[in-house]
């Protein structure tokens, strides 16, 4: 089996998507932008909804509400504002920590609009007022690990497509098998016979695309040249590969 260069399986790249998309909304055209928020909104819940909400978990916004409540109405209301991403880009900088700066501002939001209703009400509860944390350290790694399982997942699924239109179905599986699954090339071959050599080939060869694919994923979100490799590094060692 030859060993088909990554961008050979993936002619175009999905940070292209991402860009376009924005471009659509900055130029203003009312029909392709509301078109492009509505696709943009539904990538980023995919990708963030469940690591937001490892954030909330392991911050003190749990006492604020539900996390899946947060998340939501975090998206409903700011990704409902279609110059949320146009300002990302113009700012620069990783995309998920514009979304956990969002999430932040949202919450001191709802804290501000329940004190106000306090007020109105003329409550005279002496529930505390919460502070909403700029800086939580378990809740940004816990945020981070959910993160990067999520980059991975959309990767991994990326590479199994593209393996699979190639007419290389086999070669993902095989690579699922011992590097997910964690099964040695020697019981690999008496399962399927592929022998150890071609089988290590194998892994190889869906490995390199994987690498790609985590690189396309990672530019989209905004990595700079000199944090991409590292970034590509700690994700893989989430499957023992680097």
């Amino acid at each position: 089996m030859s060993e088909s260069p990554a961008r050979d399986l993936f002619p175009s790249t999905h940070a292209t998507w991402l860009q376009t998309r924005i471009e659509c909304i900055a130029q203003g055209d009312q029909t392709l932008a509301q078109q492009a928020a509505q696709e943009l909104r539904e990538h980023l819940m995919v990708r963030y909804a469940e690591p937001l909400c490892a954030y909330i978990r392991g911050s003190s916004l749990r006492s604020l509400t539900e996390p899946q409540d947060l998340v939501h109405d975090f998206f409903a209301r700011v990704l409902g504002d279609a110059q949320f991403l146009v300002r990302w880009r113009q700012r620069g900088g990783p995309l998920r920590r514009w979304m956990i700066n969002g999430l932040l501002l949202h919450a001191r939001g709802v804290v501000r609009d329940r004190a106000r209703n306090r007020e109105r009400s003329g409550s005279t509860s002496t529930e505390a007022t919460l502070a909403v944390p700029s800086n939580e350290p378990s809740a940004q790694r816990a945020f981070e690990s959910a993160w990067a399982l999520a980059i991975l997942d959309a990767a991994c699924k990326q590479v199994q497509d593209a393996f699979d239109r190639a007419g290389r179905a086999g070669d993902f599986e095989l690579f699922h098998r011992h590097v997910i699954d964690g099964k040695s090339y020697s019981a690999i071959e008496a399962e399927i016979g592929v022998d150890p050599v071609r089988a290590a080939t194998i892994v190889r060869a869906v490995t390199r695309a994987l690498r790609e694919s985590l690189i396309e994923r990672l530019r989209e979100e905004g990595a700079t040249a000199d944090t991409l490799d590292a970034e590509v590094r700690s994700i893989l060692r989430l499957i023992g590969q680097e």
